[in-house]
């Protein structure tokens, strides 16, 4: 019932809204194995295929508390998936994090960014919570890659961070 509900929800919010993207924010989904992973992200994500609406998405902390808990497998079933716009194996970095430019309708410059951000899934024992966070090597990629994206423009890109704990 659960699943039905989630799905009705989500046509009639691409009825109402009809956006131009979707990113989910984590807590996705979970399964037993690949295949079961994989056959229950294509039934909630079964609404924007049938839309052809991309979408993105990031990983939440219980996303790999389940048996298939390899990070780059996960990706690669979203890869899999129609309608997804997660960008190659060499344009996300080890922690999971990559962007998304979104281009002006000439194709010409980017106007706006979005970077996806992996908080983790727990924090080390030294800390005093046990919720995962954004590392320090995480923001040095984000940093380098921000300057790359600036390159010789005399504007930053407007960009907006998608992260499940943020």
């Amino acid at each position: 019932a659960v699943i039905k509900d989630y799905l009705n929800f989500q046509y009639a919010a691409i009825k109402e809204l009809k956006p131009d993207l979707v990113i989910l924010m984590g807590d996705n989904a979970r399964g037993r194995n690949e295949d079961e992973l994989r056959n229950v992200l294509l039934r909630i994500t079964k609404p924007y295929a049938d839309s052809n609406i991309p979408f993105a998405f990031i990983l939440g902390n219980h996303d790999l508390e389940c048996e298939v808990n390899d990070i780059s497998v996960q990706y690669d079933i979203y890869r899999s998936l129609p309608c997804c716009i997660l960008p190659s194996k060499d344009e996300v970095n080890e922690f999971g994090d990559y962007n998304i430019l979104i281009n002006n309708s000439e194709n010409t410059d980017s106007i706006l960014n979005f970077w996806l951000m992996y908080s983790g899934s727990g924090a080390p024992k030294e800390y005093y919570s046990t919720y995962g966070f954004v590392t320090e090597e995480q923001i040095s990629w984000y940093e380098n890659k921000a300057k790359a994206l600036q390159g010789e423009k005399t504007k930053p890109i407007p960009s907006m961070v998608f992260q499940h704990i943020p």
